[in-house]
Formats: C-alpha cells, structure tokens, sequence
C-alpha cells in the first residue's frame, strides 16, 4: 500500500525514512518523488541510490543519519546530490565537516552535537558550519515541513547574522540563546 501512495503522491517535498533499510518494494516508487527535503539513514540510501537518483537531482535539505563506520563513503555518496546546498550529519564528527566544505562551495553544513561539546574550537572554521543540538529532531522536522521554525531556519539565521558580524567571537560556530535564534 505504501508503493501506491508515493506513486499518488508526486509532490512530496519533504521526505524522511524512519527505517533502517528501505523496503525493495517502494524503490521504484520513490525514484518517481522529487522531494527537496530528505532525512534518512546513509546505510539505506546508499544501498538504494542506483534506483533512487533521480529522487536524489532535486534534494537541497539532506539530514544523513551516519554511522561513525560510514563517514569514508558518505563523502563520495555526498557527490549524487547535486543540488544539495544544506547538510546535517547527525552521529558524525567534526573532523569531517572541513574536507566537506572543501569539497562542496555551495554547502552549509551543520553537525549535531551534544551540549558537551558545543564550547570546543574547530582550526580555521568556515562560516558556512554551524553546530546544532537536535532536540526532538522528528518535531522540528515536521514543524519545518510546516514552513516553521525549524534546525535549517535557526542554522540559516545563524549563518546570516555570522556574515553580517552579529556573532561575537567571530570563530564560534555554534547558537547560543543570547543569539535570539
């Protein structure tokens, strides 16, 4: 039944996996999808990215759920989302987001992290980066599929109010409540 919805449902724009692997049944389903928002577990898609990739063309949101394992292959994967502009990597490490801003010009990256590490300094932080705690990630999803304010809008604005100088010190990378984000 799930196959017969996404193929009556066209116009998702925002589309989030809670499974771990996607069932084969609905892979030619979702290659007709062109959502811009994708949320789903980097295992997964990958293993489905050849019947898949034309969902992949118009993705700009990517929320890649990755297991430290997986980081290599999540940067070559990274390459079949050519529109892509906007990336959280929930359960990665920081050491990954520089060779990612390296790689993609137009990307901003933003990595979950835990309130322990928020005060720790990354080397020659780009202002494209911007560390988030994820609270209630499956509510904020919904509440951006909604036009809320979700993790990417409080990202955004942080990103914005750092290129226009608000941010103080200039090399934090990360929202702090004074910030009124």
């Amino acid at each position: 039944m799930l196959q017969e919805i996404l193929l009556a449902c066209t116009g998702i724009q925002s589309l989030s996996f809670v499974w771990a692997n996607i069932p084969p049944s609905i892979l030619p389903a979702l290659s007709t999808l062109r959502p811009r928002r994708l949320w789903g577990y980097f295992a997964s898609l990958h293993a489905a990215k050849d019947l898949c990739q034309p969902m992949f063309t118009f993705v700009t949101h990517l929320l890649l759920l990755v297991r430290h394992t997986d980081i290599p292959a999540s940067l070559s994967f990274l390459t079949n989302f050519p529109s892509l502009t906007h990336l959280i990597l929930f359960g990665a490490e920081h050491t990954l987001t520089s060779h990612i801003l390296a790689s993609f010009k137009r990307l901003e990256v933003v990595v979950e992290h835990s309130s322990a590490s928020a005060g720790e300094e990354l080397d020659n932080v780009d202002n494209r980066y911007v560390t988030i705690s994820l609270q209630n990630p499956i509510e904020q999803w919904a509440l951006g599929s909604r036009g809320g304010n979700d993790f990417w809008a409080r990202a955004e604005a942080f990103i914005a109010k750092k290129r226009g100088g608000e941010i103080k010190p200039d090399w934090r990378y990360w929202i702090e409540d004074a910030d009124g984000i």
